[in-house]
């Protein structure tokens, strides 16, 4: 999508900044402002553009750690990518299933089957994405930027109340008990706003699939199990999603 450097910048690089900014404000024990507003560093090209680079590695490396942390966490608890585990009326289930089995030439599986089997949901993944509905696929790609980017900031979050905690005088058992319970909060929220992101692009996706006009021809992608060597990497990277 035309936004897709935007989406890059959001989720990547502005954790990747702040967490570099407060890593060098508590290694150099100064001012999180100060690093930001020192003017020598500020007038050297070389820095600003060696920080930004390595502000979107940083960045995401920690952000594809996190995610793939939350996304197992997530997963493990009731994967969502289950027809059965879906928030859908028991008839639009069966829909969902019997229209994936017409769709994949599907004659010996039954539909039960297909409900617990998450690797239908990429597949349906696949052909929407290939699909052009602009204002279902705003919806679906806002709810998994938005589960990715609660992911990513998690970590860079705890560390900037980590640094403000750092510098307030009180008493230290007490500063600390009050930072873990914020910290399990922040954990918390995060985690609870991206399950329910999560579940939103999940059932967008398997909504667009089942609305969608039939092809001509239907049998777009193999069945999984039946997969070929084209097939076998067109889908997106189960861990990441």
């Amino acid at each position: 999508m035309n936004h897709s450097y935007f989406k890059d910048l959001v989720i990547y690089i502005i954790p990747g900044i702040l967490l570099n900014v407060i890593v060098l404000a508590i290694l150099f024990d100064k001012n999180a402002i100060q690093v930001i507003t020192n003017i020598e560093l500020i007038k050297s090209n070389a820095f600003i553009f060696s920080f930004l680079i390595f502000s979107a590695l940083s960045g995401f490396i920690q952000s594809q750690f996190q995610i793939t942390i939350i996304n197992k966490l997530i997963y493990k608890k009731q994967d969502m990518r289950l027809i059965v585990n879906l928030q859908f009326p028991t008839v639009i289930k069966e829909n969902l299933a019997r229209r994936i089995k017409e769709e994949f030439k599907l004659e010996g599986v039954a539909e039960d089957i297909i409900m617990k089997d998450k690797e239908y949901f990429y597949q349906c993944l696949t052909i929407v994405l290939m699909t052009e509905y602009k204002r279902m696929g705003q919806i679906i790609d806002r709810a998994i930027s938005v589960s990715q980017f609660g992911s990513a900031i998690i970590f860079p979050t705890i560390l900037c109340v980590y640094y403000i905690f750092s510098k307030i005088e009180m008493n230290v058992y007490i500063k600390w008990c009050i930072f873990l319970v914020i910290a399990v909060l922040i954990v918390r929220i995060c985690y609870f706003t991206v399950r329910r992101f999560r579940e939103t692009w999940i059932e967008e996706v398997y909504k667009v699939f089942l609305f969608r006009p039939i092809p001509p021809s239907a049998a777009l992608f193999p069945a999984p199990g039946q997969s070929t060597s084209e097939t076998e990497d067109a889908g997106p990277d189960s861990d990441m999603l």
